[in-house]
């Protein structure tokens, strides 16, 4: 049992100073020295404006060009696509390189994105990647129509050369899979720190729709030099080689990639890819041989972020396997934590339901307000663990018979080998794992899977527990405050939702100056994600309603707190719809916007039903309804009732020292275990207390009563044991009978969290994005459970409470507004006249209540009912 209090804050102190190490880690390597020199350049640049030239709304092309514009052109086009929050100034280092190779050799462009956040939406960069396609036409044209134009015999380019940083490689990549593209007009990428084979944020759903477009698309000629980020990129994590001054090797590169006689790049990508390797790498030729050779091992290289001997030069405090695992696998963590939510809450919801059973609850009585389990007590992994796996840690530490280590720790250890077995086995939903996967590569996943795992449990700990403290001392009270802010101006949550919607549509319209459709349904989206996060706070800092009511909103909160992350992506496209909105509102635009409102809505209205209530009671908890010993009704009361019941354990009839298989049995001590007499001789030998059987279930367990035990066929009247109970049990499997559809109903709902948690760890483990499918579905089914499976009498039970509510708060709204009226009492000087008005009308209204006093009087002796109310009206 120490063990098992332990194993969670020894996880979260685990947890805890391995994100600290990590943390230092990652500020002591930005704090390095960098080896790259500085580059001074006189950009000019100059907006692109050809009659072909695309427009667009937000985009635009540029000319980058040093110490002044130029209008020709002349050399090998060149195309600078930044990446994720770039800008196309970033483009003047590489025009310098190139200006000193040749002036006259490149003409260098670049694509003016806003500053837009690509890496977070896939839409971004599909918009992106479509205006590329047209960027790329427009300045072929324009090479046609200057040689027209001049007559010269001008080299016409047949492609254009794209330089690509960050998610602009992604977005050059993406331009190939789309209808608009022109074949063989890009030929030649280079990319500096792009992210080809999986994204840096990748809960966005259309991010991985793009990356599988792009990993699907057939090879071609297109000629990738990939150069990643050293041990200074934390986001895109590899080190292909370590390049002093990069840029001026890359310029180097693409000026030996060019045949200077034609002034036009080099028509065989072989060639192009050798002189990339020789001038990147540092190999010739004769050396291509031995470096295809060892292309595995180089990728190892890059996978791990490391080369042999490189990691020792930064003198890191943690060891390289971890930082290797949380920088590539640092957002599996949220996966992992995301679907450790799920099955607590199906844990808790099952626990729930079965507390409601006749078969655990000896009495209605014996319920009270702690029946679901909070979030912390179900963390350990034996709490939360499921069904089947507890089944065969059972089983197995029974056949291998009971172990120093207890079947608590034995049950740990082998849920935690089935589930890691059946993870590794099924693939864990990676895509690149192929069918030939040695033994090494499964159990350094297995590794992994553990460490991450232990990782993920200790940091929901130390955040729960945080979140207690902030809880306590920040959002309560600044919850609390806003609901006495909203009760005082009497506004209802709808009226709270119409300011919200309100408020953001104003500053759209103040941020924008043309409110276009598109712009008021992006504030009809960023409206609903406000009032979702809005309600989101209100659910974690509420603490109003019974114990269960608040473990039921601690756990959906972790649940939905952890899903919000799919929808960074989006609210940042749609906050870029409402600052650069397009001319049109496309039926693609208006049917996303319209589902993730639709989404959201539902989402609040969750949050707004688990503010009131608590989830339904199981129809077991209604069993003896009709009169009226159901557990619903017995449930939440504490009982004032002083007498001692007389039941099985404390009957003195019914001693039964042996029952059934599933007897359960206490110490039991009386005159008769004290001391026995033994033999002729008389001797009283005195023993200790001995057991007695206080409930069995040999009734649910033998069908007939044939096999059941001395306890279960005993008839007692003073404990009603015997035949009672023989009634009882038959009427109890007679309304399990009558209600299979509502029990299957019931235990549907938990069991859709725990099979959306197996999705999420199994095919979805490495595809973050699945949340944002998967916490619908647990919402859908969490509302039919509050409004479609509430029982009849839970329902007259919630509207008589509401009843309640409201007219305490109609008496207490107008006993308010009558001491309002009445004031405090004053003293003033009046006129005579006024005394003696005052006085006349004083006199008059004391004969008219002594009228109503003898009527009232005459009429007591005939309605004795009538004299007792009108006093009181």
């Amino acid at each position: 049992m120490a063990i098992r209090r332990l194993l969670l804050p020894l996880l979260a102190a685990f947890s805890v100073a391995l994100t600290a190490f990590y943390v230092t880690d990652i500020v002591s390597t930005k704090s390095y020295a960098s080896s790259c020199e500085m580059t001074y350049s006189w950009p000019v640049y100059t907006p692109v404006t050809w009659r072909g030239i695309p427009s667009h709304a937000k985009y635009q092309a540029v000319r980058v060009d040093m110490k002044q514009p130029r209008d020709s052109l002349s050399g090998v086009p060149v195309l600078f696509i930044p990446g994720h929050l770039g800008s196309y100034k970033q483009a003047r280092s590489l025009s310098r390189h190139l200006w000193d190779l040749d002036p006259s050799l490149f003409d260098v462009f670049a694509l003016d994105f806003q500053e837009e956040p690509t890496g977070l939406n896939g839409n971004l960069i599909t918009e992106q990647a479509t205006f590329l396609n047209d960027a790329v036409r427009a300045i072929l044209r324009e090479y046609k129509r200057q040689s027209k134009k001049t007559n010269k015999q001008l080299v016409i380019p047949e492609s254009v050369v794209i330089v690509a940083h960050s998610m602009g490689g992604v977005v050059a990549r993406t331009a190939e899979t789309l209808s608009n593209y022109k074949r063989r007009s890009i030929q030649h990428v280079v990319a500096l720190g792009v992210p080809y084979g999986n994204p840096s944020f990748p809960f966005d759903a259309e991010v991985n729709a793009v990356y599988d477009r792009m990993h699907n698309k057939r090879e071609d000629d297109v000629v990738y030099v990939a150069i990643t980020g050293g041990h200074k990129d934390t986001l895109v994590t590899a080190s292909l080689t370590s390049v002093d001054k990069l840029l001026k090797v890359v310029a180097e590169s693409l000026y030996k990639a060019v045949d200077l006689e034609t002034r036009e790049l080099m028509s065989d990508p072989s060639i192009r890819l050798a002189i990339a390797q020789e001038v990147l790498v540092g190999v010739n030729s004769e050396e291509l041989v031995e470096i295809n050779s060892n292309v595995s091992l180089h990728r190892t290289y890059v996978q791990d972020g490391y080369y042999p001997g490189e990691y020792v030069d930064y003198a890191l405090l943690l060891p390289q396997y971890f930082t290797h695992l949380l920088r590539t696998k640092f957002m599996t963590l949220v996966v992992i934590m995301y679907a450790l939510a799920l099955q607590v809450f199906y844990a808790q919801v099952a626990q729930w339901q079965s507390r409601f059973n006749f078969q655990s609850t000896s009495s209605p009585g014996d319920l009270n307000q702690d029946d679901f389990p909070s979030f912390m007590s179900m963390m350990h992994p034996i709490s939360h663990a499921p069904g089947f796996l507890k089944s065969g840690a059972e089983f197995v530490s029974s056949s291998l018979g009971r172990t120093r280590l207890g079947l608590s720790t034995a049950a740990t250890v082998m849920s935690a080998a089935l589930a890691l077995a059946m993870a590794v086995f099924t693939g864990f939903g990676k895509s690149e794992v192929s069918s030939s996967w040695e033994v090494t590569d499964r159990l350094t996943v297995i590794a992994e899977l553990i460490v991450l795992y232990s990782y993920a449990l200790g940091l929901v700990y130390a955040f729960t527990k945080l979140f207690s403290l902030l809880q306590r001392f920040i959002v309560s009270p600044v919850v609390s405050v806003l609901d006495n802010v909203t009760d005082r101006l009497k506004l209802q949550r709808w009226m709270i939702i119409a300011i919200i919607h309100g408020v953001v549509q104003l500053l759209g319209y103040i941020r924008s100056s043309n409110m276009e459709s598109s712009g008021v349904l992006a504030s009809s989206v960023l409206a609903a994600f406000t009032v979702f996060v809005t309600y989101l706070v209100a659910l974690g800092g509420n603490v109003s309603g019974t114990t269960d009511q608040q473990n039921m909103k601690c756990s959906l909160f972790a649940v939905l707190w952890l899903s919000i992350f799919p929808w960074v992506g989006k609210i940042a496209y749609f906050a870029g719809l409402l600052h650069l909105p397009p001319s049109g509102l496309s039926n693609d635009l208006l049917v996303e916007g319209g589902s993730y409102v639709a989404i959201l809505t539902l989402l609040t209205y969750l949050i707004s039903l688990s503010l009131d209530r608590m989830v339904p009671l199981p129809p077991t908890a209604f069993f003896g309804a009709s009169s009226g010993q159901d557990a619903a009704s017995a449930y939440g009361k504490v009982s004032n009732n002083s007498s001692v019941k007389i039941t099985a354990e404390n009957c003195p009839k019914c001693v039964f020292e042996d029952g059934g298989p599933g007897a359960v049995l206490v110490e039991y001590t009386n005159h008769t275990t004290r001391r026995v007499m033994v033999g002729k001789t008389g001797e009283v030998v005195y023993v200790g207390p001995t057991f007695r059987v206080v409930s069995c279930d040999c009734v649910y367990r033998f069908k007939t009563s044939r096999d059941f035990c001395d306890f279960c066929i005993r008839s007692c009247r003073l404990c009603g044991g015997g035949s009672g109970n023989f009634q009882e049990a038959a009427k109890y499997k007679d309304f399990l009978e009558d209600s299979k559809v509502e029990l299957a109903m019931h235990a549907l709902v938990p069991m859709i969290f725990q099979i959306c948690a197996v999705v999420q760890v199994t095919y979805g483990l490495y595809r973050p994005h699945l949340s944002f499918y998967l916490t619908p579905v647990c919402a859908v089914a969490l509302v039919i459970y509050h409004v479609a499976l509430l029982h009849p009498i839970e329902a007259r039970r919630i509207k008589n409470k509401q009843r309640k509510k409201t007219s305490k708060k109609k008496k207490s709204s107008t006993k308010s507004k009558s001491k309002a009226q009445q004031g405090p009492a004053t003293t003033t000087a009046v006129p005579s006249t006024t005394t003696t008005t005052t006085s006349e009308t004083t006199t008059t209204t004391s004969r008219n209540k002594k009228k109503k006093k003898r009527k009232s009087g005459t009429s007591s002796t005939t309605s004795p009912l009538i004299e007792e109310v009108t006093p009181s009206s």
